[in-house]
Protein backbone atom coordinates (compact mmCIF):
# COMPACT_ATOMS: atom_id res chain seq x y z
CA UNK A 1 0.00 0.00 0.00
CA UNK A 2 3.02 2.29 0.49
CA UNK A 3 3.36 2.38 -3.31
CA UNK A 4 -0.06 3.99 -3.60
CA UNK A 5 0.89 6.88 -1.32
CA UNK A 6 4.41 7.42 -2.70
CA UNK A 7 3.51 7.08 -6.41
CA UNK A 8 -0.14 8.18 -6.70
CA UNK A 9 0.14 10.27 -9.85
CA UNK A 10 2.63 8.35 -11.98
CA UNK A 11 1.35 7.96 -15.53
CA UNK A 12 2.52 4.32 -15.75
CA UNK A 13 0.58 3.36 -12.63
CA UNK A 14 -2.60 5.27 -13.55
CA UNK A 15 -4.36 2.36 -15.32
CA UNK A 16 -3.85 0.10 -12.30
CA UNK A 17 -5.16 2.71 -9.88
CA UNK A 18 -8.09 3.29 -12.23
CA UNK A 19 -9.05 -0.39 -12.28
CA UNK A 20 -8.66 -0.65 -8.50
CA UNK A 21 -10.78 2.45 -7.92
CA UNK A 22 -13.42 1.27 -10.41
CA UNK A 23 -13.70 -2.16 -8.77
CA UNK A 24 -13.83 -0.55 -5.32
CA UNK A 25 -16.66 1.76 -6.38
CA UNK A 26 -18.51 -1.21 -7.89
CA UNK A 27 -17.98 -3.15 -4.65
CA UNK A 28 -19.42 -0.32 -2.54
CA UNK A 29 -22.39 0.04 -4.88
CA UNK A 30 -23.15 -3.68 -4.80
CA UNK A 31 -22.83 -3.70 -1.00
CA UNK A 32 -25.46 -0.95 -0.83
CA UNK A 33 -27.77 -2.88 -3.16
CA UNK A 34 -27.25 -6.08 -1.13
CA UNK A 35 -28.43 -4.31 2.01
CA UNK A 36 -31.36 -2.52 0.35
CA UNK A 37 -32.61 -5.46 -1.73
CA UNK A 38 -31.99 -8.00 1.05
CA UNK A 39 -29.76 -10.49 -0.75
CA UNK A 40 -28.95 -12.16 2.60
CA UNK A 41 -30.38 -15.57 3.50
CA UNK A 42 -32.26 -16.13 0.23
CA UNK A 43 -34.16 -19.36 1.01
CA UNK A 44 -33.79 -22.57 -0.98
CA UNK A 45 -34.37 -26.25 -0.24
CA UNK A 46 -31.69 -28.94 -0.25
CA UNK A 47 -33.59 -32.23 -0.21
CA UNK A 48 -36.15 -31.66 2.50
CA UNK A 49 -34.13 -29.20 4.56
CA UNK A 50 -34.62 -25.43 4.12
CA UNK A 51 -31.37 -23.51 3.78
CA UNK A 52 -30.32 -19.99 2.94
CA UNK A 53 -27.70 -18.44 0.68
CA UNK A 54 -26.43 -14.85 0.65
CA UNK A 55 -25.15 -12.95 -2.36
CA UNK A 56 -22.49 -10.47 -1.26
CA UNK A 57 -20.37 -9.50 -4.32
CA UNK A 58 -17.77 -7.42 -2.37
CA UNK A 59 -16.27 -10.69 -1.07
CA UNK A 60 -15.39 -11.80 -4.62
CA UNK A 61 -14.18 -8.36 -5.72
CA UNK A 62 -12.01 -7.83 -2.63
CA UNK A 63 -10.54 -11.35 -2.89
CA UNK A 64 -9.51 -10.74 -6.51
CA UNK A 65 -7.90 -7.42 -5.53
CA UNK A 66 -6.05 -9.08 -2.63
CA UNK A 67 -4.49 -11.72 -4.88
CA UNK A 68 -3.88 -9.27 -7.73
CA UNK A 69 -2.35 -6.26 -5.96
CA UNK A 70 -1.88 -7.36 -2.36
CA UNK A 71 -3.94 -8.02 0.77
CA UNK A 72 -4.09 -4.38 1.91
CA UNK A 73 -5.89 -3.31 -1.26
CA UNK A 74 -8.49 -6.06 -0.93
CA UNK A 75 -8.99 -5.47 2.80
CA UNK A 76 -9.45 -1.72 2.29
CA UNK A 77 -12.11 -2.25 -0.36
CA UNK A 78 -13.81 -4.90 1.79
CA UNK A 79 -13.96 -2.64 4.85
CA UNK A 80 -15.49 0.37 3.08
CA UNK A 81 -18.00 -1.88 1.27
CA UNK A 82 -19.08 -3.68 4.44
CA UNK A 83 -19.31 -0.40 6.33
CA UNK A 84 -21.73 0.90 3.69
CA UNK A 85 -23.68 -2.38 3.85
CA UNK A 86 -23.97 -2.15 7.62
CA UNK A 87 -25.15 1.47 7.57
CA UNK A 88 -27.62 0.77 4.76
CA UNK A 89 -28.84 -2.30 6.67
CA UNK A 90 -29.81 -0.29 9.74
CA UNK A 91 -26.77 -0.56 12.02
CA UNK A 92 -25.70 2.39 14.13
CA UNK A 93 -22.41 3.98 13.10
CA UNK A 94 -20.38 2.48 15.95
CA UNK A 95 -21.74 -1.02 15.37
CA UNK A 96 -21.34 -0.66 11.60
CA UNK A 97 -17.66 0.22 12.13
CA UNK A 98 -17.17 -3.02 14.10
CA UNK A 99 -19.41 -4.99 11.74
CA UNK A 100 -17.24 -3.88 8.80
CA UNK A 101 -14.16 -5.61 10.26
CA UNK A 102 -15.58 -9.07 9.56
CA UNK A 103 -15.05 -9.14 5.79
CA UNK A 104 -11.48 -7.73 5.87
CA UNK A 105 -10.64 -10.34 8.51
CA UNK A 106 -12.02 -13.01 6.19
CA UNK A 107 -9.99 -11.72 3.23
CA UNK A 108 -6.76 -11.39 5.22
CA UNK A 109 -7.19 -14.88 6.65
CA UNK A 110 -7.84 -16.28 3.16
CA UNK A 111 -4.70 -14.59 1.77
CA UNK A 112 -2.59 -15.71 4.73
CA UNK A 113 -3.79 -19.32 4.57
CA UNK A 114 -3.19 -19.42 0.81
CA UNK A 115 0.34 -18.15 1.46
CA UNK A 116 0.99 -20.71 4.20
CA UNK A 117 -0.41 -23.53 2.05
CA UNK A 118 1.81 -22.35 -0.85
CA UNK A 119 -1.13 -21.81 -3.19
CA UNK A 120 0.04 -20.30 -6.48
CA UNK A 121 -2.55 -17.63 -7.38
CA UNK A 122 -2.75 -18.76 -10.99
CA UNK A 123 -4.12 -22.14 -9.75
CA UNK A 124 -2.26 -24.06 -12.44
CA UNK A 125 -2.08 -27.35 -10.54
CA UNK A 126 -4.76 -29.53 -8.98
CA UNK A 127 -3.17 -29.13 -5.56
CA UNK A 128 -3.59 -25.34 -5.82
CA UNK A 129 -7.35 -25.76 -6.33
CA UNK A 130 -8.06 -27.97 -3.35
CA UNK A 131 -5.73 -25.98 -1.09
CA UNK A 132 -7.49 -22.78 -2.12
CA UNK A 133 -10.81 -24.44 -1.30
CA UNK A 134 -9.53 -25.47 2.13
CA UNK A 135 -8.33 -21.93 2.83
CA UNK A 136 -11.69 -20.52 1.71
CA UNK A 137 -13.60 -22.92 3.97
CA UNK A 138 -11.67 -21.76 7.03
CA UNK A 139 -11.70 -18.07 6.10
CA UNK A 140 -15.46 -17.86 5.58
CA UNK A 141 -16.01 -18.54 9.28
CA UNK A 142 -14.18 -15.29 10.07
CA UNK A 143 -16.98 -12.98 8.93
CA UNK A 144 -19.86 -15.24 9.99
CA UNK A 145 -19.73 -13.82 13.52
CA UNK A 146 -20.98 -10.53 12.03
CA UNK A 147 -24.39 -12.17 11.77
CA UNK A 148 -24.87 -11.62 15.50
CA UNK A 149 -24.76 -7.87 14.96
CA UNK A 150 -27.02 -8.15 11.93
CA UNK A 151 -29.58 -10.30 13.75
CA UNK A 152 -29.64 -7.99 16.75
CA UNK A 153 -30.11 -4.89 14.59
CA UNK A 154 -33.15 -6.47 12.89
CA UNK A 155 -34.48 -8.34 15.97
CA UNK A 156 -34.68 -11.55 13.97
CA UNK A 157 -35.97 -14.81 15.44
CA UNK A 158 -33.37 -17.52 16.05
CA UNK A 159 -34.55 -19.64 13.08
CA UNK A 160 -34.26 -16.71 10.67
CA UNK A 161 -30.89 -15.77 12.14
CA UNK A 162 -29.64 -19.31 11.65
CA UNK A 163 -30.73 -19.23 8.01
CA UNK A 164 -28.81 -16.00 7.51
CA UNK A 165 -25.72 -17.45 9.16
CA UNK A 166 -25.87 -20.49 6.84
CA UNK A 167 -26.41 -18.13 3.93
CA UNK A 168 -23.29 -16.16 4.67
CA UNK A 169 -21.18 -19.30 4.92
CA UNK A 170 -22.62 -20.94 1.79
CA UNK A 171 -22.68 -17.69 -0.19
CA UNK A 172 -19.08 -16.76 0.54
CA UNK A 173 -17.87 -20.29 -0.14
CA UNK A 174 -19.74 -20.36 -3.44
CA UNK A 175 -18.27 -17.01 -4.53
CA UNK A 176 -14.71 -17.91 -3.58
CA UNK A 177 -14.76 -21.39 -5.14
CA UNK A 178 -17.06 -20.85 -8.13
CA UNK A 179 -16.24 -17.25 -9.08
CA UNK A 180 -12.89 -16.16 -7.62
CA UNK A 181 -10.99 -19.42 -8.23
CA UNK A 182 -11.95 -19.71 -11.95
CA UNK A 183 -11.16 -16.02 -12.52
CA UNK A 184 -7.74 -16.45 -10.89
CA UNK A 185 -7.08 -19.47 -13.11
CA UNK A 186 -8.25 -17.65 -16.23
CA UNK A 187 -6.74 -14.19 -15.86
CA UNK A 188 -4.45 -13.80 -12.85
CA UNK A 189 -1.21 -14.23 -14.83
CA UNK A 190 -2.09 -11.49 -17.34
CA UNK A 191 -3.50 -9.10 -14.75
CA UNK A 192 -0.61 -9.62 -12.36
CA UNK A 193 1.96 -9.19 -15.13
CA UNK A 194 0.42 -5.86 -16.10
CA UNK A 195 0.33 -4.65 -12.48
CA UNK A 196 3.87 -5.86 -11.78
CA UNK A 197 5.22 -4.05 -14.83
CA UNK A 198 3.66 -0.76 -13.66
CA UNK A 199 3.99 -1.05 -9.88
CA UNK A 200 6.44 -3.88 -9.21
CA UNK A 201 5.47 -7.37 -8.05
CA UNK A 202 3.94 -7.39 -4.54
CA UNK A 203 5.71 -9.42 -1.89
CA UNK A 204 4.27 -12.85 -1.21
CA UNK A 205 6.20 -13.57 1.98
CA UNK A 206 5.61 -12.64 5.61
CA UNK A 207 8.21 -12.16 8.32
CA UNK A 208 7.59 -13.55 11.80
CA UNK A 209 6.64 -10.04 12.98
CA UNK A 210 4.11 -9.46 10.22
CA UNK A 211 2.68 -12.95 10.70
CA UNK A 212 1.95 -12.15 14.34
CA UNK A 213 0.50 -8.73 13.45
CA UNK A 214 -1.79 -10.19 10.79
CA UNK A 215 -3.06 -13.05 12.92
CA UNK A 216 -3.36 -10.68 15.87
CA UNK A 217 -5.71 -8.45 13.89
CA UNK A 218 -7.80 -11.40 12.70
CA UNK A 219 -8.04 -13.04 16.12
CA UNK A 220 -8.71 -9.76 17.94
CA UNK A 221 -11.51 -9.00 15.48
CA UNK A 222 -13.08 -12.42 15.93
CA UNK A 223 -12.69 -12.26 19.70
CA UNK A 224 -14.30 -8.81 19.80
CA UNK A 225 -17.22 -9.95 17.67
CA UNK A 226 -17.66 -13.10 19.77
CA UNK A 227 -17.68 -11.17 23.06
CA UNK A 228 -20.11 -8.59 21.69
CA UNK A 229 -22.26 -11.45 20.42
CA UNK A 230 -22.47 -12.91 23.94
CA UNK A 231 -23.79 -9.60 25.27
CA UNK A 232 -26.27 -9.20 22.41
CA UNK A 233 -27.57 -12.76 22.85
CA UNK A 234 -28.12 -12.12 26.54
CA UNK A 235 -30.01 -8.93 25.74
CA UNK A 236 -32.04 -10.67 23.01
CA UNK A 237 -33.49 -13.08 25.59
CA UNK A 238 -35.56 -10.17 27.02
CA UNK A 239 -35.18 -11.46 30.58
CA UNK A 240 -37.16 -9.41 33.15
CA UNK A 241 -35.14 -7.53 35.75
CA UNK A 242 -36.75 -9.53 38.56
CA UNK A 243 -36.13 -12.99 37.05
CA UNK A 244 -34.66 -15.40 39.58
CA UNK A 245 -32.57 -18.56 39.42
CA UNK A 246 -33.65 -21.84 41.08
CA UNK A 247 -31.45 -20.99 44.06
CA UNK A 248 -33.24 -17.67 44.53
CA UNK A 249 -30.58 -15.36 43.10
CA UNK A 250 -31.31 -12.69 40.51
CA UNK A 251 -30.65 -14.09 37.03
CA UNK A 252 -29.27 -11.04 35.18
CA UNK A 253 -26.25 -10.47 37.50
CA UNK A 254 -25.41 -14.18 37.23
CA UNK A 255 -25.53 -13.95 33.45
CA UNK A 256 -23.26 -10.91 33.65
CA UNK A 257 -20.79 -12.93 35.72
CA UNK A 258 -20.85 -15.69 33.09
CA UNK A 259 -20.27 -13.16 30.32
CA UNK A 260 -17.31 -11.70 32.24
CA UNK A 261 -15.87 -15.18 32.69
CA UNK A 262 -16.20 -15.91 28.97
CA UNK A 263 -14.58 -12.57 28.09
CA UNK A 264 -11.61 -13.31 30.37
CA UNK A 265 -11.37 -16.86 28.96
CA UNK A 266 -11.39 -15.66 25.35
CA UNK A 267 -8.84 -12.96 26.20
CA UNK A 268 -6.53 -15.44 27.93
CA UNK A 269 -6.78 -17.87 25.02
CA UNK A 270 -6.09 -15.05 22.59
CA UNK A 271 -3.02 -13.80 24.45
CA UNK A 272 -1.58 -17.27 25.00
CA UNK A 273 -2.16 -18.22 21.37
CA UNK A 274 -0.54 -14.96 20.23
CA UNK A 275 2.49 -15.62 22.43
CA UNK A 276 2.79 -19.17 21.11
CA UNK A 277 2.42 -17.98 17.51
CA UNK A 278 5.08 -15.31 18.03
CA UNK A 279 7.48 -17.86 19.49
CA UNK A 280 6.84 -20.44 16.77
CA UNK A 281 7.02 -17.88 13.97
CA UNK A 282 10.27 -16.44 15.27
CA UNK A 283 11.79 -19.86 15.85
CA UNK A 284 10.60 -21.10 12.47
CA UNK A 285 12.00 -18.04 10.69
CA UNK A 286 15.33 -18.43 12.49
CA UNK A 287 15.51 -22.17 11.75
CA UNK A 288 14.57 -21.64 8.12
CA UNK A 289 17.22 -18.95 7.72
CA UNK A 290 19.90 -21.14 9.29
CA UNK A 291 18.96 -24.20 7.22
CA UNK A 292 19.28 -22.22 3.98
CA UNK A 293 22.70 -20.69 4.70
CA UNK A 294 26.22 -22.01 4.25
CA UNK A 295 27.92 -22.14 7.65
CA UNK A 296 31.28 -20.88 6.41
CA UNK A 297 30.48 -18.05 4.00
CA UNK A 298 26.93 -17.06 4.94
CA UNK A 299 25.82 -17.44 1.31
CA UNK A 300 22.69 -19.43 0.52
CA UNK A 301 23.33 -23.16 0.28
CA UNK A 302 22.35 -25.60 -2.45
CA UNK A 303 19.22 -26.65 -0.56
CA UNK A 304 17.83 -23.12 -0.82
CA UNK A 305 18.18 -22.87 -4.59
CA UNK A 306 15.04 -24.71 -5.71
CA UNK A 307 12.66 -22.68 -3.54
CA UNK A 308 14.24 -19.31 -4.28
CA UNK A 309 14.52 -20.07 -7.99
CA UNK A 310 10.78 -20.87 -8.14
CA UNK A 311 9.96 -17.57 -6.44
CA UNK A 312 12.18 -15.46 -8.66
CA UNK A 313 11.13 -17.28 -11.82
CA UNK A 314 7.51 -16.45 -11.03
CA UNK A 315 8.36 -12.79 -10.43
CA UNK A 316 10.37 -12.54 -13.64
CA UNK A 317 7.57 -14.26 -15.58
CA UNK A 318 4.87 -11.94 -14.24
CA UNK A 319 7.05 -8.91 -15.03
CA UNK A 320 7.85 -10.27 -18.51
CA UNK A 321 11.61 -10.03 -17.88
CA UNK A 322 14.41 -12.58 -18.41
CA UNK A 323 16.05 -14.56 -15.60
CA UNK A 324 19.84 -15.01 -15.57
CA UNK A 325 22.37 -17.12 -13.74
CA UNK A 326 26.08 -16.50 -13.14
CA UNK A 327 28.27 -19.43 -12.14
CA UNK A 328 31.89 -18.97 -11.08
CA UNK A 329 34.61 -21.35 -10.02
CA UNK A 330 37.95 -20.33 -8.49
CA UNK A 331 41.06 -21.02 -10.58
CA UNK A 332 43.80 -23.16 -8.98
CA UNK A 333 42.01 -23.22 -5.63
CA UNK A 334 43.17 -26.81 -5.01
CA UNK A 335 46.79 -25.60 -4.96
CA UNK A 336 45.99 -23.24 -2.09
CA UNK A 337 44.46 -26.06 -0.07
CA UNK A 338 47.41 -28.34 -0.83
CA UNK A 339 50.18 -25.85 -0.01
CA UNK A 340 48.61 -23.66 2.70
CA UNK A 341 46.03 -25.96 4.30
CA UNK A 342 42.25 -26.08 4.38
CA UNK A 343 42.00 -23.31 6.98
CA UNK A 344 43.71 -20.98 4.48
CA UNK A 345 41.33 -22.21 1.78
CA UNK A 346 38.39 -21.33 4.02
CA UNK A 347 39.76 -17.80 4.46
CA UNK A 348 39.97 -17.47 0.68
CA UNK A 349 36.36 -18.57 0.26
CA UNK A 350 35.14 -16.09 2.87
CA UNK A 351 37.13 -13.30 1.20
CA UNK A 352 35.81 -14.19 -2.26
CA UNK A 353 32.20 -14.14 -1.05
CA UNK A 354 32.79 -10.73 0.55
CA UNK A 355 34.28 -9.46 -2.72
CA UNK A 356 31.36 -10.88 -4.74
CA UNK A 357 28.77 -9.21 -2.53
CA UNK A 358 30.30 -5.81 -3.26
CA UNK A 359 29.23 -6.22 -6.90
CA UNK A 360 25.75 -7.63 -6.32
CA UNK A 361 22.49 -5.72 -6.32
CA UNK A 362 20.22 -6.00 -3.30
CA UNK A 363 17.89 -8.49 -5.00
CA UNK A 364 20.63 -10.77 -6.43
CA UNK A 365 21.00 -14.13 -4.65
CA UNK A 366 24.41 -15.72 -4.00
CA UNK A 367 24.68 -19.49 -3.46
CA UNK A 368 27.62 -21.69 -2.50
CA UNK A 369 27.04 -24.63 -4.81
CA UNK A 370 29.83 -26.79 -3.44
CA UNK A 371 33.55 -26.50 -2.68
CA UNK A 372 34.80 -23.39 -4.51
CA UNK A 373 31.87 -23.22 -6.95
CA UNK A 374 29.24 -20.49 -6.57
CA UNK A 375 26.01 -19.45 -8.31
CA UNK A 376 24.38 -16.03 -8.49
CA UNK A 377 20.68 -15.86 -9.38
CA UNK A 378 19.85 -12.57 -11.14
CA UNK A 379 16.08 -11.88 -11.22
CA UNK A 380 14.65 -9.82 -14.09
CA UNK A 381 18.10 -9.52 -15.73
CA UNK A 382 19.02 -9.77 -19.41
CA UNK A 383 21.95 -11.80 -20.74
CA UNK A 384 23.94 -8.60 -21.48
CA UNK A 385 23.33 -7.25 -17.98
CA UNK A 386 24.37 -10.60 -16.47
CA UNK A 387 27.56 -10.70 -18.57
CA UNK A 388 28.45 -7.15 -17.47
CA UNK A 389 27.92 -8.11 -13.84
CA UNK A 390 30.07 -11.21 -14.41
CA UNK A 391 32.93 -9.03 -15.69
CA UNK A 392 32.71 -6.72 -12.67
CA UNK A 393 32.63 -9.78 -10.41
CA UNK A 394 35.70 -11.30 -12.09
CA UNK A 395 37.62 -8.01 -11.78
CA UNK A 396 36.73 -7.64 -8.11
CA UNK A 397 37.78 -11.20 -7.23
CA UNK A 398 41.11 -10.82 -9.09
CA UNK A 399 41.81 -7.58 -7.20
CA UNK A 400 41.00 -9.05 -3.80
CA UNK A 401 43.86 -9.76 -1.39
CA UNK A 402 42.58 -12.13 1.27
CA UNK A 403 45.77 -12.07 3.35
CA UNK A 404 49.43 -11.09 2.74
CA UNK A 405 50.58 -14.68 3.19
CA UNK A 406 48.13 -16.11 0.67
CA UNK A 407 48.26 -15.87 -3.13
CA UNK A 408 45.51 -14.06 -4.97
CA UNK A 409 42.84 -16.00 -6.83
CA UNK A 410 40.98 -15.53 -10.08
CA UNK A 411 37.63 -16.92 -11.22
CA UNK A 412 36.26 -18.55 -14.34
CA UNK A 413 32.76 -17.17 -14.87
CA UNK A 414 29.88 -18.64 -16.87
CA UNK A 415 26.65 -16.80 -17.70
CA UNK A 416 23.30 -18.23 -18.82
CA UNK A 417 19.95 -16.49 -19.37
CA UNK A 418 16.42 -17.48 -20.32
CA UNK A 419 13.47 -15.46 -21.58
CA UNK A 420 10.43 -14.92 -19.38
CA UNK A 421 8.36 -18.07 -18.95
CA UNK A 422 11.02 -20.41 -20.39
CA UNK A 423 13.46 -20.58 -17.47
CA UNK A 424 14.29 -24.03 -16.14
CA UNK A 425 16.53 -24.38 -13.08
CA UNK A 426 18.29 -27.51 -14.35
CA UNK A 427 18.80 -26.07 -17.83
CA UNK A 428 20.18 -22.74 -16.58
CA UNK A 429 22.57 -24.42 -14.14
CA UNK A 430 23.79 -26.85 -16.82
CA UNK A 431 24.41 -24.11 -19.38
CA UNK A 432 26.15 -21.82 -16.88
CA UNK A 433 28.31 -24.74 -15.70
CA UNK A 434 29.26 -25.61 -19.30
CA UNK A 435 30.24 -21.96 -19.83
CA UNK A 436 32.52 -22.14 -16.76
CA UNK A 437 34.28 -25.21 -18.19
CA UNK A 438 34.82 -23.36 -21.47
CA UNK A 439 36.27 -20.40 -19.55
CA UNK A 440 38.67 -22.72 -17.72
CA UNK A 441 39.68 -24.41 -20.99
CA UNK A 442 40.59 -20.96 -22.37
CA UNK A 443 42.95 -20.32 -19.43
CA UNK A 444 40.59 -19.10 -16.72
CA UNK A 445 40.06 -15.56 -15.35
CA UNK A 446 37.46 -14.79 -17.99
CA UNK A 447 33.69 -14.64 -18.61
CA UNK A 448 31.97 -16.94 -21.09
CA UNK A 449 28.27 -16.50 -21.88
CA UNK A 450 25.92 -19.23 -23.03
CA UNK A 451 23.40 -18.54 -25.78
CA UNK A 452 20.00 -17.19 -24.67
CA UNK A 453 17.07 -19.63 -24.79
Amino acid sequence: MRTFFTRPFEAAAAPVWGVWLGLSVASVGLAFLEARLDWSGIPFTAGTRPLGVSIYPPVAIAALLAFWLGPTYGAGTAYVSTLVSGLAGGLAADRAALFALGTPAELLLLWFLALMLRVRPGLHAYRDWWRFGAAAMIATTASSLDIMLYNEAHRLPIADGQRLWEGWIFGDMAQLCLVVAPLLWWGWERAHRAAAARLGAPQRELSARNTVLLLGFVWATLAGLAMLGIRLLTRALDIPDDAMTVSGERLLPRLGEMATFLVVLVGALLLSTMALTAALAGRGEQSAALSLRDDLTGAFNRRAFAELFEREEERSRTAGRPLSLVCFDLDRFKAINDHHGHAAGDRVLVGVVAAARQRLRKHDLLFRWGGDEFLILLPQTTADEAAALGERLRDNIAATEVAPDLPGVTASVGVAAADAGTASADDLVRRADDAVYRAKALGGDRVVASAVR
